[in-house]
This record gives C-alpha cells, sequence and structure tokens, in this order.
C-alpha cells in the first residue's frame, strides 16, 4: 500500500518570538509520500519548502534568506 500526503500552514509572528523578527508571516507546504514494504516496515519520504516575508533562513552557505527546503527519508519497524 501507498499513501501520500499534504500538509499547508502559515504562521504569524507579529511580535518575532518564533522567527526573531516582527511582523513576519511563514508559510510552508509539505508533501509526504509514504510505502509500506512489509506487514512490519514502512517507508516515509518527506519534502518541505519555507517561504518567510523576512530573511531568516541560513542556507548552506551561511547566507541568510527568505526561503529553504529540507527532504527526510525515514523507516519505520512496528513490532
Amino acid at each position: 500500500p501507498f499513501a501520500v500526503a499534504v500538509r499547508v500552514e502559515n504562521a504569524t509572528d507579529d511580535d518575532g518570538v518564533m522567527f526573531g523578527t516582527a511582523d513576519n508571516n511563514v508559510q510552508e507546504v509539505t508533501v509526504t509520500g509514504e510505502v509500506k514494504v512489509a506487514s512490519s516496515l514502512l517507508i516515509r519520504a518527506e519534502v518541505r519548502h519555507d517561504k518567510a516575508d523576512e530573511d531568516i533562513f541560513a542556507d548552506e552557505g551561511g547566507a541568510v534568506t527568505d526561503t529553504q527546503s529540507r527532504a527526510v527519508l525515514g523507516v519505520v519497524y512496528s513490532f
């Protein structure tokens, strides 16, 4: 069996508590796909993209930008 999930979120940080800059909005979209390869083994891949009003994310070179993307691969074994 195979499953796909899409999640969209928006966070508003008027006081700068969450992201360090006041009046900042961050939107994100996450796509998750998973496949059950055996009765007790699940493989899950997730890709996420964030977009902010302000430059709050550091890229690979250390420069600050308003976007970031991440990918994760997970394996779940149940018993």
